[in-house]
């Protein structure tokens, strides 16, 4: 462990972002990572919200082998409680999290990973005054092996299914899509799309050109508010923070082939649009928007996960990532692959523990009340 240096910084300049930018796309060429946790979303996390982060570096002999950002907000609960948290990649304010960064982790070179994870949550520990750590989206295993290796208190406050395809296995064994489903899904995606061609042709259109890509974003935006709502909370399409990180992602990597923004049309009408990424030769699902339909024999979401999943088996995806949510469609298209979580971790601190004792004991309490009012209930049925 003593080969192993760490460097803490903050408030980092044009040349040290520079710098970072370096040490970052040099380490991720040997960490087992997704996207958000790449180069291209951190660049453009770090210029559009301009977080104040304090960054952890790693080096063995001189070569970064882990790095990490970190932001930092004083908390105030139950309107006496101040709790000091720690946030990883995030800053803690919702509007500006809106994002959601999904599989988050530390970056840390596979070949180092035995030593400088261990080191990497010890240095976030010992070295920052904090009384709990927001982690988040991350898989459910690396949440657990955050919690393992620190010997702090796991809290769960969200979790999800995740789903995935495994288009590589898929396409040595059916080369169709479809008919890998279930009968009664199968069927129900043909006589949608049939019932869509008695309008007119089904066509699929993949942004050609950044300002395509742009426009058919823009495109999106009334079609997810409608679905969602307009708070912060709701459709991110309502924060402009959240639409201006991803029209900046938008422009910065484009030309690298990692944004597919796509429209469906029926008889010229559009009836949805998906908003991926692709990395590494896997797709991440982002985002859809659904045109509404009287009619519910026509199932645009279905039709459209449909027909641009052959497509990329067709092109020779590795995978489909429908990522977190626990949507009930998402059970008949693709492969639960686990959950994933957000959480928190907390430090052995009283306030902190006793809020979790009163937390428990006003579950349990609302646990019994529905036990008596249910009991309650079948007594007069009787």
């Amino acid at each position: 462990m003593n080969d192993y240096q760490v460097e803490i910084k903050s408030n980092i300049d044009a040349a040290e972002m520079a710098a970072l930018g370096d040490d970052w796309c040099s380490l991720q060429s040997r960490a087992k990572h997704r996207f958000f946790i790449s180069w291209h979303w951190m660049h453009t996390w770090l210029l559009t919200i301009s977080p104040h982060v304090s960054i952890i570096t790693i080096r063995h002999q001189g070569t970064v082998v882990g790095l990490c950002l970190l932001c930092f907000k004083d908390s105030a609960r139950h309107k006496v409680m101040s709790v000091k948290q720690c946030f990883l990649h995030e800053t803690g304010d919702p509007n500006s999290d809106q994002q959601w960064i999904e599989y988050n982790d530390f970056l840390v070179d596979d070949n180092h990973a035995e030593y400088v994870y261990p080191l990497m949550v010890k240095t976030l520990t010992e070295a920052f005054q904090w009384d709990e750590l927001l982690y988040g989206v991350a898989s459910a295993e690396k949440v657990r092996q955050l919690a393992d290796i620190s010997g702090l208190h796991l809290v769960i406050r969200w979790e999800s299914e995740s789903h995935g395809i495994d288009l590589a296995k898929l396409r040595n064994e059916q080369p169709d899509y479809l008919s890998s489903l279930s009968k009664n899904k199968r069927s129900q995606i043909r006589r949608s799309i049939k019932h869509y061609e008695k309008q007119g042709s089904i066509e699929i259109h993949h942004a050609n050109t950044v300002q395509e890509a742009k426009t058919t974003f823009a495109e999106i935006s009334p079609l997810h508010r409608e679905r969602w709502g307009v708070g912060y909370q709701e459709s991110g399409f309502a924060n402009p923070i959240f639409c201006q990180f991803h029209q900046s992602l938008i422009e910065r990597n484009w030309s690298s082939g990692y944004i597919d923004l796509i429209k469906i049309s029926c008889n010229k009408r559009a009836i949805a649009y998906f908003y991926n990424f692709i990395y590494q030769n896997r797709v991440y699902f982002y985002l859809s928007a659904l045109q509404s339909e009287s009619d519910n024999k026509l199932k645009p979401g279905l039709v459209g996960h449909a027909l641009c999943i052959q497509q990329y088996l067709d092109a020779g995806i590795d995978y489909y990532d429908f990522m977190g949510g626990g949507e009930s469609y998402k059970d008949s298209l693709a492969q639960r692959t686990g959950k994933f979580y957000r959480a928190t971790l907390q430090k052995p601190i009283f306030k902190l523990n006793l809020e979790q004792t009163l937390r428990s004991a006003k579950n349990t309490a609302q646990t019994s009340m529905k036990h008596l009012a249910s009991s309650l209930q079948k007594t007069k049925g009787n």
